[in-house]
């Protein structure tokens, strides 16, 4: 290693590889494709299934934590805001657009091939607002399922990146330190109304009801950070902040919850421990990670369109139900994989030509990991 270069989080990586893989399973007991295998796999796999969408909430947790590592070292000015929400644009709006095509012509072709199958063109209106990451606030039909999400974690970048923007106003009187805190704590103190139940309803579409996901996993990375440098007060901090969010998931059976509480307090041990750059550093994990962001985009229209093709070839029981989970779980990361490739790594390498001036403030400790190019986001 490069004297300076700091070392990947590889843990991150494998984390958002197995909570895309966590959804494409859910999907597949949400579609009813296995519905016959299940009833014969071992509790904890059907609970897996199951409760696979909570790998959601895992993307959040990492979201918070990998953006924090990003930015919270930045001098934030509107126009560094700017600079780094165009990156961020370049980064993930292609993929993203190509997976709405792929989604278009994966329905259109279910007409013409599946008798009785319905599917409603999506209108130039309905497009236009999906570009700007607005149907659910809108209350538009998503193109895909999966864009809810997408629309929340934009969300939760143009939020995070404003609230650095306060922190450097207040630095020159605080010093960078207390100005996060002092920024940080209410925002975080705020969030939790959600996450107590204070707040009757939520507005649909609008992030604040996943707001207290995000700053946790921003608390956990400070936590580590911190702690790197022989301060374990925001560590417990963080933990504080994990062991209330595992009450309330507890208290009323929230699974999601509790996966996003078990994956802050993972990443916040093996942080303390000097273990998030050799966790889950196997090859096989890493590929995930890196092209978690394809698997998520397109592994819905792919998984319902095998499952179909595939019990027309060979019936169903729960044998072949098992032997085309199977099937379709490799197909969907072949996909990722050829998606990946032709557009989002493309992305990447032109995101990076976006200039980004050298506005650190606060140097990060040595000891704190950079990101792999993948790892700017929870779900790209």
């Amino acid at each position: 290693m490069r004297s300076g270069e700091r070392p990947r989080y590889l843990l991150i990586d494998a984390l958002r590889g197995l909570a895309a893989l966590a959804v494409v399973g859910f999907h597949a007991h949400a579609g009813n494709h296995v519905a016959a295998l299940e009833p014969q796999l071992p509790l904890a796999l059907r609970k897996v299934l199951e409760h696979g969408n909570a790998g959601v909430t895992m993307f959040f947790v990492i979201s918070g934590f990998a953006i924090a590592n990003t930015l919270v070292y930045k001098r934030m000015t509107p126009g560094y805001v700017g600079r780094f929400l165009a990156r961020r644009s370049v980064r993930l709006d292609p993929p993203y657009w190509a997976s709405m095509g792929f989604a278009i012509l994966m329905g259109i072709a279910a007409v013409r091939l599946v008798p009785g199958k319905v599917y409603h063109l999506p209108t130039w209106t309905d497009i236009l607002v999906h570009v700007a990451y607005l149907p659910d606030l809108l209350q538009r039909p998503l193109i895909s399922d999966v864009y809810w999400t997408l629309c929340l974690e934009v969300q939760f970048y143009l939020s995070f990146s404003l609230l650095l923007v306060l922190v450097t106003k207040l630095e020159p009187r605080l010093g960078r330190e207390r100005a996060l805190s002092a920024v940080l704590w209410p925002a975080v103190a705020i969030s939790n109304l959600w996450l107590l139940g204070l707040i009757p309803g939520e507005v649909p579409g609008l992030f604040i009801g996943f707001w207290y996901l995000f700053l946790t996993g921003v608390l956990v990375w400070r936590g580590v950070v911190r702690a790197g440098e022989g301060d374990f007060s925001h560590a417990a901090v963080a933990a504080a902040e994990l062991l209330l969010l595992a009450g309330v998931a507890s208290a009323h059976g929230d699974v999601p919850q509790l996966v996003a509480f078990a994956t802050g307090a993972l990443v916040l041990g093996a942080g303390l421990a000097g273990k998030l750059q050799t966790w889950l550093r196997q090859r096989p994990f890493q590929l995930l990670g890196a092209i978690s962001y394809s698997l998520y985009l397109t592994h819905n229209q792919i998984t319902g369109a095998l499952f179909r093709v595939g019990y027309k070839l060979t019936g169903r029981t729960a044998a072949w139900e098992a032997f085309w989970m199977v099937a379709v779980v490799g197909a969907c990361v072949g996909f990722a994989w050829l998606f990946f490739r032709l557009f989002e790594a493309p992305s990447i390498v032109l995101s990076k030509k976006i200039p980004m001036p050298d506005r650190t403030n606060v140097p990060p400790p040595a000891a704190t990991p950079r990101l792999s190019p993948s790892q700017g986001a929870g779900l790209g």
